[in-house]
């Protein structure tokens, strides 16, 4: 006992004093100096079970090493209540009413409860696929499918009215992390708001700024509650009522609301937690707010610069700005004093062909089905020679097509060596269609292709942030829900595979680098495809950030 009350015990063995232990007094005195240490082994904490000590044998049931055994063994249960144990989720999560989970300061549950499920945050977590690939829907990342299934476990093993809003709000969290929007839409319409919730403190038509600033006594689930409602609003925004007279499910209950206070939810709750005292969840409000009103900027031009100002320094250069990188014209190649070159380009609904010592040029016309292109060949445009330097006789999958139309095109002469510019309309057939356009000069052996996207967008690429932004080529609007499809290539001789795909913001915007694997350390180019319904197709490539 002497040595025990001394020793080092990290370099002690304390299997060695087992046989000590067969005796119950020598074994209260040795768990009571242990203790008194706080020094805890399963080795001496083993004989609670020989001589029935309860509080000991509570404290061995509760360590982490018995948990993970008993809780493998009672799974199907996911919560667990006897005089000796009870596993349960963290305080909330498992808890088997409000009444517990809305405890202030948390509390133990059932005062000897241990942890059999505790709720993780995920950040980023990033799906590769915006759709379900098949039948079978497939979390990618093991972790978090685990902790779904503990999910799932725990409010499985409950009656319906033992639900708690936690549990609940534990599910909408997931189900947002799969991306089934609808679906947590619909679970979190369940979960009952906590009456100091600023997402609901306001009246219908009210401005947002009247909302309840949360106080230190507030319910602990207010705060988690608010940030989900005010994340989900967002997918209820409506740009076209945003600019008249109302919004539309974004208000709430079907109340129409002046256009200023579109996304009412998304902005009561970034005006409540203004300056929020924890920096991490005053980051998260502040995104809310600076995305509320980049939203309303976009949709009501005329209050563009009012919204601009309210930002401050919240706009990236990136996210309002053309970038150097963006370039709808294949340059030039240089002009020999005898060599013939072509090249080719596309500008609104004019072919321009750039050409020294040739005569005449044979245009092809080949329709495309882009996003079936795309995916069986994102790298084309490249290997099509559009804006290339080199030639190229290489159409891809084109060069066994037979083309949809073909236009002879006579050159003006031109002084020798030197570089002439012609024009040539889109044949009206093919004006509002998404075409690949080959041109060739059978004598000089040259051959050009580009293609033709049939599209009112513009589109940014930020090659640093591995981002892009989609506006309407007239307007300069974003274009929120415009589908964008990824793929990679790592080499130059690599034809590309699936990276990822998803859907640009309300401000058209579109992360395409972010997900959670390890793929963008391997990538040395990307194919961009963008799809928006109104607004037609486009394709473009991008290199990786540096950094």
């Amino acid at each position: 006992m002497k040595y025990l009350a001394s020793a080092n015990w990290k370099q002690t063995d304390l299997a060695l004093v087992q046989w000590r232990c067969e005796n119950e007094a020598h074994y209260r005195d040795i768990i009571a100096l242990l203790r008194s240490r706080r020094i805890f082994s399963p080795v001496v904490w083993n004989y609670a079970v020989k001589h029935g000590d309860v509080p000991a044998l509570k404290e061995l049931l509760a360590s982490d090493r018995s948990v993970q055994r008993l809780a493998s063994t009672l799974l199907s249960f996911a919560t667990f209540k006897s005089p000796l144990l009870t596993l349960a989720g963290e305080v909330g999560v498992g808890a088997t009413s409000d009444a517990v989970a809305d405890a202030e300061p948390p509390v133990a549950l059932d005062g000897d409860a241990t942890r059999f499920y505790e709720h993780l945050e995920y950040s980023p977590l990033i799906n590769a696929r915006a759709h379900v690939l098949g039948t079978t829907r497939k979390i990618v990342n093991e972790a978090v499918a685990r902790q779904w299934r503990s999910v799932l476990s725990l409010v499985a093993s409950k009656r319906a009215a033992e639900v708690s809003a936690a549990d609940r709000l534990a599910v909408v969290y997931h189900l947002l992390l799969q991306d089934r929007v609808a679906e947590a839409v619909a679970m979190f319409a369940k979960v009952p708001a906590p009456a100091d919730s600023a997402a609901t403190s306001r009246t219908a038509g009210a401005p947002a700024a009247t909302a309840v600033t949360p106080t230190p006594t507030a319910n602990w689930l207010t705060l988690q509650y608010d940030y989900l409602a005010a994340y989900m609003d967002f997918f209820h925004w409506d740009p076209v009522a945003a600019t008249g007279a109302g919004v539309g499910a974004g208000a709430g209950a079907g109340a129409a609301m002046p256009a200023p206070y579109a996304l009412p939810i998304a902005s009561a709750v970034a005006r409540a937690y203004a300056g929020y005292p924890v920096p991490k969840w005053a980051a998260k409000f502040a995104e809310i707010g600076t995305q509320v009103m980049e939203a309303l900027a976009a949709a009501a031009p005329a209050s563009r610069t009012a919204a601009t100002a309210a930002l401050g320094s919240g706009v990236s250069a990136e996210e309002t700005g053309t970038s150097k990188e963006l370039s709808r014209e294949a340059q030039q190649a240089k002009a020999a004093s005898k060599e013939p070159s072509l090249e080719l380009a596309i500008e609104g609904d004019t072919v321009v062909l750039t050409y020294a010592n040739v005569s005449s040029v044979l245009l092809r016309f080949y329709c495309m089905d882009v996003e079936l292109l795309f995916s069986t060949s994102p790298f084309l445009t490249k290997s099509a020679g559009g804006g290339g330097g080199g030639k190229s006789d290489s159409l891809g999958q084109f060069a066994y097509v037979r083309p949809n139309g073909v236009l002879v095109v006579p050159l003006p002469a031109a002084a020798v060596g030197k570089t002439a510019e012609h024009r040539v309309a889109l044949p009206p057939a093919f004006a509002k269609t998404n075409v690949m356009v080959e041109a060739t000069s059978p004598q000089a052996g040259i051959r050009r292709a580009v293609p033709y996207f049939s599209n009112r967008m513009s589109i940014a690429v930020t090659e640093a942030f591995g981002r892009l932004k989609v506006t309407h080529s007239e307007t300069g609007a974003p274009i929120p829900r415009a589908y964008v499809k990824v793929f990679y290539r790592t080499s130059e001789g690599d034809k590309g595979r699936f990276y990822k795909d998803g859907y640009t913001d309300l401000r058209g915007v579109y992360d395409y680098t972010a997900i959670s694997t390890d793929e963008l350390g391997k990538t040395q180019r990307f194919a961009l495809l963008v799809v928006s319904d109104a607004d037609g197709s486009a394709i473009k490539e991008a290199s990786p950030p540096r950094s």
